[in-house]
């Protein structure tokens, strides 16, 4: 395979998995309400304890395991042996799961005291550390899934998950309206019925087999990442645990809901990339050309978070004065600040893999380790004097310093030609750009007066055909008016971000042809054949 069929292939499997992903996203955002609805905040609130417990869980046993599948699959070409190999590692798993979770099974009480301050909840620890046996026990199963780059098929099954848990969530919560057990059941019924299919698939593959030398070597690979997992598991919280201390429980609240939406670029642009790219890399780079293969794929990865991070940027404070109250709205430097935080993190999973190549997982831990110091040098004197933009600001210093520590440290063991003036000049254009168009508006232009004066009256027109005025006294239909020329506003700095791909093809960043390929017309009718 050449070097741009690689690329290409890891940019198909990616979209495959993102579409799953979108789809999913999607049906999550519509299921919010009802969820609300019936598990009240009381019941959020609880399984948002539970989340904490199961983190700590999940930080205990790592995900260094199946990333030691991909790195140990590659460096045997005898077929036998990969599957040695697989079914090793995956029964490897299911034993780290079972003495991870033993203790909060047999002390279910007195976590339950811990997480939620009563004693007789135990049953829903106890339900949630069965879940997550399931949930744990199905990731490295899955993970030969990835090896196999089988994305339309893992695609597939992803989908016909969603369909099965979507409808056990709504029985259980909506039908029975059993409300957080009703949660908690569902999702135990839908971890097993995946967990069980994926390890059918994978062990009928591969057969049953345990070789204690494999083990052993996975071992010595993964259980070095676990206090780097702490180091990151303490570097994400503790800006939100000094914003409370600092700022109080409202700016919290301001701060974690923008980064609910720069989540986001994970989830359309960094997730899907990712379940291919650990896997295909291990594939390309002991090839004559592969760290050229991993550079150029880095450019064009950064080339999508760089001007997805631009468009969100100018869209999530609308966003935001669309959808939520005054309190929350933000502007300026403070999302730009942890949109690009949220780039370099996506950027330092590139950078850092020499250190994964050579296996040097403890020093991986050091560099987190050295992150999570510098999270807490840096964002307590900023939170203090700059309040939100302090915290962002630290943020984005934090994401790069911990890539260019990562660069430091892994390129003695694999040396990728990175393409750093192509880096810097995506970087100083999204920059320039968004300082000459973040106050950009149409508010106070003609524009506003037009979209006033005939656009208005057919937005309420239709919204008098479809009742709208008759919702909470007219309210929703007064805030659709109200958002008309937000809308315009959105739509102009979407187009005018634009001007970042205009501006790389000038730079000769990304060939002219493939800007022109995507906008064809046979691209929009087959965005397949793009990847072919």
């Amino acid at each position: 395979m050449s070097k741009t069929s690689h690329i290409k292939s890891t940019f198909r499997h990616a979209i495959i998995y993102g579409g799953a992903g979108l789809i999913g996203r999607a049906v999550g955002f519509i299921m919010l309400p009802i969820y609300s609805h019936h598990l009240k905040a009381e019941g959020y609130g609880v399984l948002g304890m539970i989340d904490s417990v199961l983190s700590i869980m999940s930080l205990l046993i790592g995900y260094g395991i199946s990333g030691a599948m991909s790195r140990f699959y590659y460096e045997t070409s005898n077929p036998e042996q990969r599957k040695e190999i697989v079914s090793t590692i995956v029964i490897l798993m299911f034993f780290l799961v079972v003495g991870v979770t033993s203790p909060v099974l047999s002390f279910n009480k007195q976590v339950a005291w811990l997480a939620f301050g009563r004693n007789d909840w135990g049953y829903y620890i106890i339900l949630a550390t069965i879940t997550f046996m399931g949930t744990m026990t199905s990731k490295n199963a899955e993970n030969y899934v990835l090896i196999l780059q089988k994305s339309f098929f893992l695609s597939a099954v992803s989908l016909a998950r969603l369909v099965f848990s979507l409808s056990l969530f709504i029985y259980f919560i909506v039908v029975l309206k059993w409300g957080v057990l009703g949660y908690l059941y569902a999702s135990l019924i839908d971890a097993y019925a995946y967990t069980f299919f994926m390890h059918a698939y994978t062990l009928g593959k591969v057969g049953i087999r345990f070789n204690k030398a494999i083990a052993k070597k996975t071992l010595s690979f993964s259980l070095p990442l676990v206090p780097g997992y702490i180091a990151m598991f303490i570097r994400n919280n503790a800006d939100r645990v000094l914003l409370r201390t600092y700022l109080g429980l409202s700016q919290v609240g301001v701060y974690s809901m923008l980064f609910k939406f720069v989540y986001l670029i994970g989830i359309f642009a960094v997730a899907p990339f990712t379940k291919i790219w650990q896997v295909k890399r291990f594939e390309v780079c002991d090839l004559k050309d592969g760290p050229e293969i991993i550079a150029k794929v880095f450019t064009y990865h950064m080339v999508v978070l760089v001007f997805m991070g631009l468009i969100f940027s100018f869209e999530i404070p609308i966003v935001l004065k669309l959808l939520t109250p005054k309190e929350f709205w933000l502007s300026g430097f403070v999302v730009y600040f942890v949109v690009l935080s949220r780039v370099f993190a996506a950027a330092y999973q590139h950078i850092f893999f020499g250190l994964l190549y050579a296996k040097k997982t403890a020093k991986i831990s050091m560099l987190q380790a050295m992150s999570a110091a510098a999270t807490l040098a840096l964002t307590v004197p900023l939170t203090i004097f700059w309040g939100l933009l302090g915290a962002a600001l630290a943020a984005l210093l934090i994401s790069i310093f911990q890539c260019t520590i990562a660069y430091v440290m892994a390129k003695p063991y694999y040396k990728v030609p990175y393409q750093w003036n192509a880096i810097g000049i995506m970087l100083a254009s999204a920059t320039g750009l968004f300082i000459v168009g973040k106050d950009l508006t149409i508010s106070n232009t003609f524009l506003a007066d037009w979209l006033n004066f005939y656009v208005v009256p057919w937005v309420e027109v239709f919204g008098g055909w479809l009742r709208l005025d008759q919702i909470k006294e007219g309210i929703l239909l007064n805030r659709l008016v109200d958002s008309v020329v937000l809308l315009s506003d959105a739509t102009l700095l979407l187009l005018y971000s634009g001007l970042f791909i205009l501006g790389l093809v000038l730079f000769r960043i990304i060939p002219r042809d493939l800007v022109l390929q995507f906008f064809s017309l046979e691209t929009l009718r087959r965005p397949h054949r793009l990847l072919l």
